[in-house]
């Protein structure tokens, strides 16, 4: 059967269990005739087969459908009535009858009957069989049964009571079949046996049942056995005020025994209630009612179910309940079987869910080693196969959990899902994160995501004695792969103080944590030149970038400076650098380098902003410069600051300016990341210079100021000394033009990073 199996059970579920009465009443209704048969054979003489007809007439009458009998048989338990069917509405060649029956024994009380009251002391069905079918025009086959049963009973209803009004009836191995075969989908209930004791319309009665029901749905098989003790209550047929009562329900499905109770409260319209206790149900439970592998192993749970049929074709939960060890969840909903494309819409909810207890069900969550409590409630619509989950709000109250060699603890954090999951907002507060070998407290969150873009409206956190502040905007890309790709970024940050060589670490373990690149060997990268180390840090699937980044005080073992401000844009970055683009401008000061070497050494993004300062170094080599000190290998500044501009993988220093009470320093020029060349002009003036140096190397006022060209290979550049007289405010001059250039450039980026920073 197809998913519509389970639309059509439910559908019909209404219609069978109100019309349960009339599919039983119409058989005993055989056996009242039956009975009446043989009340007239004993005072008027007639044959069986007088007796015979009469009943079948009668009951073609009442039941508005072509009923035969095969044969009556007088025996000293009763009368036994032999092959009873009842035809359908339109029969149709091959199809089984509505109503038939192997056998049936009626054994009527004789003093009444002396009397001329005729009063049952036992009915007993054997095999009787119900195929309740849905037909062409939408109607159930049993609609119309018991349509003239005014005439026949001399009123409404009665022949149902009538029928069932004797001190014993017993139906033994009953088949009920219900299905539609314009959808193909079908249900049966076998091995139905039934014991009904002083039947009363006005008071209640005790009814035992049993029977297997059985069901194909998604090309399964699936059956459970049910079993109770009923107390039923006609109300005088007032159907509204009827009640079925099951005080000790029995089912076993997959081996899953169930207990509990259930009545039926009204059946005009249909209302009813379910408690089940359930054991612990297991992967293989699951496994037998989903028809695919579901990890979850369910500890004994109690089930609530309050629903009804407020109108044809409608099935409204008004309330489902499940009882966990880690707490209690609930249930809303409405199943529209009417409409041209059939809908749910179910309203789901959690109070204070231990999630400790919820992560030892699935192997997956175990892992995570879950704690804290949760609150949750979520909307669905749909259909199976098709379900949304149209919004949903999630609470963690001290929540921990764990992944890899990363830990999350003490937060509290909600999240909102609206317009059908297509935005989602969290908040986190209170948290402590161990990831990427760092320790982080104090983590605030608010962010939301839409299927295009995160925006981290804010991010606070403490890091090594630090506090640090970030919001970004990401965009996003859905690839072919169906995986998601960044593939624009918008960043500003802060931060108190840094300490470099933990900030490097942190940085390195992020580059390892999403880059596809295998990390290379610390002996392997040792071994190559800087450039090529710079190069292959960079993963691939680098986005596009832009932002700005502010730190108070950074700090390094052979470097210190304060307010570090970074503004920058990026594009087109790959481990290659062939390609990528953009533009970005650096200032920092004061500070000190106590060993420009060691600094340039330690870190390959330090070696690019200090690169002039690598020539500068190499300048200390040339034989015109007295033991190499015509440059400091310490050095205090006031300012550091620089602008660079990138177009297809060649990077252009737009200038780099050094002030220092050591000297003052200008260069710019290109380097070319992706074939790894460089050109680059550098001027410098000296505070002092205790040496002789040549006239050229004197600037127009006499002061000591150097210039020269970096030409060729990166790491093994050739150095051009220029061979002509720095102006007396040539450096400033160019320091002056950089800064305009820089300022207008960036003003559109800094409105930009204003509006998020504002957040």
């Amino acid at each position: 059967m197809t998913r519509e199996g389970g639309r059509g059970a439910l559908r019909a579920f209404g219609g069978v269990l109100h019309s349960f009465l009339r599919i039983l009443g119409a058989l005993f209704v055989a056996a009242v005739l039956l009975g009446s048969g043989l009340g007239w054979y004993a005072y008027r003489r007639f044959s069986p087969e007088d007796a015979r007809r009469m009943a079948a007439d009668q009951l073609t009458a009442m039941l508005n459908r072509r009923v035969t009998i095969d044969r009556l048989v007088l025996s000293p338990r009763g009368l036994k009535v032999l092959g009873l069917r009842v035809r359908r509405r339109r029969p149709v060649q091959g199809e089984p009858d509505l109503l038939s029956c192997a056998s049936a024994l009626v054994t009527i009380k004789f003093r009444p009957l002396l009397q001329r009251r005729l009063e049952f002391d036992t009915v007993i069905l054997q095999s009787p069989r119900v195929d309740l079918e849905r037909e062409a025009d939408g109607t159930w086959d049993l609609a119309d049964v018991f349509g003239s049963s005014t005439t026949a009973s001399g009123r409404g209803g009665g022949a149902i009571p009538l029928a069932l009004a004797a001190a014993e009836t017993m139906v033994r191995d009953g088949t009920l079949l219900v299905g539609d075969p314009r959808q193909g989908w079908s249900v049966s209930f076998d091995g139905v046996s039934m014991r009904l004791d002083s039947f009363n319309e006005r008071a209640p009665f005790p009814v035992k049942a049993a029977f297997k029901v059985t069901d194909r749905f998604g090309g399964r098989q699936l059956a459970a056995d049910v079993s109770a003790d009923w107390t039923v209550d006609l109300a005088g047929l007032h159907w509204s005020s009827a009640t079925v009562r099951a005080e000790d329900l029995r089912a076993s499905i997959a081996g899953a025994a169930l207990r509990g109770r259930g009545a039926i409260t009204g059946f005009s319209p249909l209302r009813f209630t379910l408690d089940l206790d359930a054991p612990t149900l297991s992967p293989e439970q699951w496994r037998y009612f989903a028809g695919r592998g579901l990890p979850l192993t369910l500890p004994p749970s109690r089930w609530h179910l309050e629903a009804g049929l407020p109108a044809p074709g409608m099935f409204d939960i008004e309330k489902l309940t499940l009882d966990t060890p880690a707490g209690q969840g609930r249930m809303t909903g409405l199943f529209d079987f009417v409409s041209d494309t059939q809908t749910l819409s179910l309203e789901l909810a959690a109070d204070d869910a231990d999630l400790a207890e919820v992560g030892r069900w699935w192997p997956a969550l175990a892992k995570r080693s879950l704690s804290g409590r949760a609150d949750l409630r979520m909307a669905i619509t749909g259909w199976p196969g098709r379900l949304q989950a149209r919004d949903a709000d999630l609470t963690l109250r001290d929540f921990g959990a764990s992944w890899g060699r990363g830990r999350i603890k003490g937060a509290l954090a909600r999240a909102t899902a609206t317009d059908e999951f297509s935005r989602v907002e969290a908040t986190v507060a209170g948290a402590t994160v161990a990831a990427l070998g760092s320790e982080f407290d104090a983590v605030s969150l608010s962010a939301a995501l839409t299927e295009k873009e995160l925006a981290v409206n804010r991010l606070g956190l403490r890091w090594n004695g630090s506090k640090v502040v970030v919001s970004a905007k990401v965009k996003m890309r859905r690839e072919k792969d169906r995986r998601t790709r960044l593939t624009d970024v918008v960043f500003s940050g802060s931060a108190d103080k840094v300490d470099w060589e933990a900030a490097a670490k942190l940085v390195a373990a992020f580059r390892a944590e999403i880059s596809t690149r295998a990390a290379a060997p610390d002996e392997e990268a040792s071994a190559r030149p800087w450039v090529r180390t710079f190069k292959y840090s960079i993963p691939h699937g680098f986005p596009d970038t832009a932002g700005h980044i502010h730190v108070g005080e950074v700090t390094q073992a052979n470097f210190w400076c304060k307010d570090v401000d970074m503004l920058w844009t990026l594009r087109g970055v790959t481990p290659a650098l062939d390609k990528a683009s953009g533009e970005a401008r650096l200032r920092f000061g004061p500070g000190r380098v106590s060993d420009i070497p060691a600094v340039q050494a330690s870190n390959q993004f330090l070696s690019v902003v200090f690169l002039p300062f690598v020539f500068m170094q190499k300048m200390n080599n040339l034989s015109v410069f007295s033991a190499g000190t015509a440059y400091p290998k310490t050095l205090d500044f006031a300012v550091v600051e620089g602008e660079y501009g990138a177009a297809k993988g060649v990077a252009t220093t737009r200038y780099f300016h050094v002030a220092s009470p050591q000297l003052a320093a200008y260069a710019e020029g290109t380097a070319d990341f992706s074939h790894e060349k460089v050109d680059m002009n550098i001027l410098t003036r000296l505070t002092s210079y205790r040496g002789t140096l040549p006239e050229w190397w004197v600037d127009e006022l006499g002061r000591p100021a150097i210039g020269f060209r970096v030409v060729g290979d990166l790491s093994r550049p050739e150095l051009q000394p220029r061979f002509k007289k720095i102006g007396a405010d040539e450096i400033e001059t160019k320091v002056a033009e950089g800064r305009a250039r820089a300022a207008k450039r960036f003003r559109a980026l800094e409105r930009l990073l204003a509006r998020l920073e504002a957040r």
